[in-house]
């Protein structure tokens, strides 16, 4: 399946690029923080997954290598060649998938969040499940631990929220096609 990804592109046209790769059940916007601190001298290029922000839903499983050459294709149409790229998560998975299939033009990767291979593959049918009966915001109770420390949700509670509310708006069948994803890559 070939991915129309939504992206982003902040900073000069001639700065050094840099692609981001959001996790499962976030947007783009994960990124705002590193973006507005770098793109004033990077090319910063951030997509939603299917689904997810302003990208697309999709029925059906997904793949790490369609997810990996929708990155690519985000790149291209963003007029960008080579990229260091930053993911979370599935956004990790895609950047270790474009580490060894992108060639010359990814020059450094940062992987956060991730694996090589993601435990508890049996988790993700049950999670894909859950969210597909019970919408995105089953998940919500799970993210506090996963995503980030109670420290930081009470330092920051407007942060908290922002995230859960991405989580709240992914699309639900979009959101378990990336549970197949990550579940193939375990």
């Amino acid at each position: 399946m070939a991915l129309d990804l939504h992206h982003v592109v902040d900073g000069p046209a001639d700065g050094p690029a840099v692609l981001f790769g959001p996790s499962l059940g976030t947007d783009l916007h994960l990124f705002d923080a590193q973006v507005a601190a770098l793109s004033d001298r990077f090319r910063c290029v951030r997509f939603d997954l299917p689904g997810h922000g302003d990208s697309a839903p999709v029925t059906g499983d997904l793949t790490i290598s369609e997810l990996g050459r929708g990155a690519l294709a985000a790149a291209d149409a963003a007029g960008i060649g080579d990229f260091h790229y930053v993911g979370v998560s599935i956004g990790g998975a895609i950047g270790q998938w474009l580490g060894v299939h992108g060639g010359e033009r990814v020059r450094s990767i940062a992987v956060l969040a991730t694996a090589a291979r993601f435990p508890n593959p049996d988790s993700w049918p049950q999670r894909a499940a859950t969210v597909r009966a019970d919408g995105t915001a089953a998940m919500v109770g799970s993210r506090p631990g996963t995503w980030y420390v109670e420290t930081w949700a009470q330092r920051d509670p407007a942060g908290e929220r922002r995230l859960l509310d991405m989580l709240r708006a992914a699309d639900d069948e979009s959101y378990a096609a990336c549970c197949a994803a990550i579940k193939a890559a375990a």
